[in-house]
């Protein structure tokens, strides 16, 4: 029993079955795709909604979480089809929209994990590569919506249209990783406000992600090596 004035630290959530397999996942979802352009589009949804189902199962800890989860995952599977009760650009706009919600509900699970466990472990490691991993992709979801919603956003030789709305989310992801990752190609830029506005705070929260997150991994694995 802890005392009255001391604060309760609550226990270092366990992960049921590791991070390691979620990695390589998010790695495929970013490679395999790429080697099959005549089903590209097709292929790279279906790998994301066999991701985000794991994904949930992995990060909630209770069966209630579960359960809200795969509420907010049913959205997503039936607009990721098309639909004749709904524009094709509405219900890409909408589908994009419940993916980032799902993908921030997962992130904020694995934050918690990250923040919560002070013993740095093989299945943390690879639960700060999943979160980076999924910052990339909110945020090419995000710039997805801005240019369907303000079409020549971006700067970009994939013309968007129905037709090439897939080729156009994959430039958009290729665009979302080198802006979080600082590195600024410059082949793909943002043309209006609100397009600069969200690669601006994509790129500050790459830089803050390896000096907050990451350093506090190294931090932690520092003071446990010096401590034994």
């Amino acid at each position: 029993m802890p005392r009255q004035n001391e604060t309760y630290i609550p226990e270092p959530k366990q992960s049921k079955f590791g991070f390691l397999s979620l990695t390589l996942s998010l790695v495929a979802l970013q490679i395999v795709p790429v080697y099959f352009p005549e089903t590209h589009g097709l292929l790279y949804r279906l790998m994301l909604v066999l991701i985000l189902l794991p994904s949930l199962y992995l990060v909630v800890n209770s069966r209630r979480e579960l359960l809200f989860g795969i509420v907010l995952a049913i959205p997503i599977i039936l607009t990721g089809w098309s639909m004749e009760i709904l524009d094709e650009n509405l219900r890409l706009y909408i589908n994009s929209l419940l993916h980032i919600v799902f993908l921030s509900y997962i992130s904020c699970y694995l934050l918690v994990y990250l923040f919560e466990n002070s013993d740095v472990t093989k299945d943390m490691i690879f639960a700060a590569i999943c979160l980076y991993f999924l910052l990339g992709l909110i945020w090419s979801l995000i710039y997805f919506m801005v240019e369907l919603h303000f079409p020549g956003s971006f700067n970009i030789t994939v013309p968007p249209n129905i037709l090439d709305t897939r080729l156009l989310l994959e430039e958009l992801g290729y665009y979302s990783y080198v802006t979080l990752t600082t590195l600024g190609f410059g082949d793909i830029t943002p043309e209006s406000r609100i397009a600069r506005s969200w690669t601006t705070l994509e790129a500050i929260v790459g830089q803050l992600y390896i000096a907050v997150v990451m350093a506090r991994l190294v931090g932690l694995h520092i003071s446990r090596s010096l401590s034994k």
